[in-house]
């Protein structure tokens, strides 16, 4: 999508399909809060395909206003957060047991990944024994816990805006770190230890499985 010079509109070239970028589905679940940018970013990944910029897309976006929603494409393909493919793309399906284990191992380089729910118990891991992953999960539940009572220090006071958190070795590298996953209704976090490899095609998938299950 390229910005018509000296004009305030917006146009296709081309027939393109949308892909969110690993930023931006990190930036589709990295909050609880709604807008429309995370909106429109949680119902495309929540497709089972790639969808078509069409008039039904633009429609989906801004009823009311074709060109505001062609501008808004074009400012979340700026921002990195969309990548425009030549053609569609299907997306994982199938039960998360099965699909969920050999994305998790990516996301990490010791592949010692676990996701877990938001009141404390594993959902899937990799690389981690039942016993450490149990105690893990329970932990992220606890860390989340700490997070929302000191909010307002961290967020308005300090300014941090993250609800990540990590434990962190002499040098100031994390060596587990817990990341909340936020769907409507539902949390989750993604728990890696180690260096974590979060820009990555097996990123936007995890949350692309967990979105059709639980963007609704």
């Amino acid at each position: 999508m390229n910005k018509v010079p000296a004009t305030t509109n917006y146009h296709v070239t081309g027939e393109c399909f949308l892909l969110p970028t690993p930023a931006g589905a990190f930036h589709a679940i990295e909050s609880n809060s709604d807008d429309l940018v995370r909106t429109h970013l949680r119902r495309q990944l929540a497709l089972k395909t790639t969808p078509k910029v069409d008039n039904q897309l633009l429609a989906d976006i801004y009823p009311e206003d074709k060109h505001q929603a062609l501008e808004l494409l074009y400012r979340l393909q700026n921002l990195g957060y969309f990548q425009a493919l030549d053609q569609s793309l299907d997306y994982p399906t199938g039960p998360l047991e099965q699909l969920l284990p050999q994305r998790l191992i990516q996301l990490v380089d010791s592949g010692k990944a676990i996701l877990a729910d938001e009141q404390g118990f594993y959902i899937s891991r990799s690389g981690f024994t039942h016993e450490a992953a149990e105690e893990l999960s329970a932990l992220s539940a606890n860390l989340y816990r700490i997070h929302e009572r000191h909010r307002k220090l961290l967020h308005n006071n300090l300014g941090v805006k993250s609800s990540a958190w990590s434990l962190v070795d002499a040098a100031g590298l994390s060596e587990v770190g817990f990341w909340p996953l936020f769907f409507p209704q539902v949390r989750f976090t993604l728990i890696l230890s180690g260096i974590p490899q979060l820009n990555s095609q097996a990123f936007t998938e995890i949350i692309a499985c967990l979105a059709q299950r639980y963007n609704q």
